[in-house]
């Protein structure tokens, strides 16, 4: 289930959900029991006799990730389901979802601040290889900092890739304009200070 916002929850109700195997994730609700192969190939199951369609094919059990075959093109009805038990399209691969989650929330961690290079072993825990990693992380709206084409002329190892700092106060509230008022005359004539306002003018000329 989506998460409203980020800062939806209170850290009572998030720890209610967890009392009662119910995991918050940066933008998901998940339950990590039904996402073990057996429950989940029980509620692709009961989800495609519901839709009166074909069950998606699904990966092996305990897989963290696959990639559908080359020959075979996932349906917008295929990619519901397997959205619906528990997969997250990212890039070339599908995802599974408490996988998904703990790289959005790790990775979004490391680059709260300032850009951060990718930890160690990344590619390997997503299934993935290192070449599919930007489109992966991508798929997973995780901003990237791409290093720059490498210099045939310079030698050693590239430019790592980064992750770029994580937006802070963003908000899909159009701006306000603040309204226009006039702007009062910093002295009044009368005042001991409207000569000291008469020489500054004359030295701005």
């Amino acid at each position: 289930m989506p998460l409203p916002a980020p800062d939806y929850l209170t850290p009572r109700n998030a720890a209610f959900l967890r009392k009662h195997g119910i995991v918050s994730g940066p933008t998901q609700f998940f339950c990590p029991a039904l996402l073990r192969p057996k429950p989940m190939a029980l509620r692709s199951l009961l989800l495609a006799v519901h839709t009166q369609s074909k069950a998606p094919a699904l990966p092996r059990a305990g897989a963290v990730s696959f990639k559908p075959e080359t020959t075979h093109i996932v349906s917008e009805q295929e990619a519901s389901l397997l959205a619906r038990i528990g997969w997250v399209k990212a890039g070339p691969l599908w995802l599974r979802l408490d996988i998904a989650e703990d790289t959005r929330h790790t990775l979004g961690r490391l680059a709260q601040t300032q850009a951060a290079p990718l930890p160690q072993g990344l590619a390997s825990r997503l299934g993935a290889t290192s070449a599919s990693l930007p489109a992966i992380l991508q798929g997973l709206s995780i901003r990237l900092q791409l290093p720059p084409p490498p210099d045939k002329q310079l030698y050693g190892p590239p430019a790592p890739l980064l992750l770029r700092p994580v937006k802070q106060g963003f908000s899909n509230k159009k701006p306000t304009k603040r309204p226009h008022t006039a702007r009062r005359p910093s002295t009044h004539p009368d005042s001991p200070f409207a000569a000291l306002a008469v020489l500054q003018k004359r030295r701005k000329r």
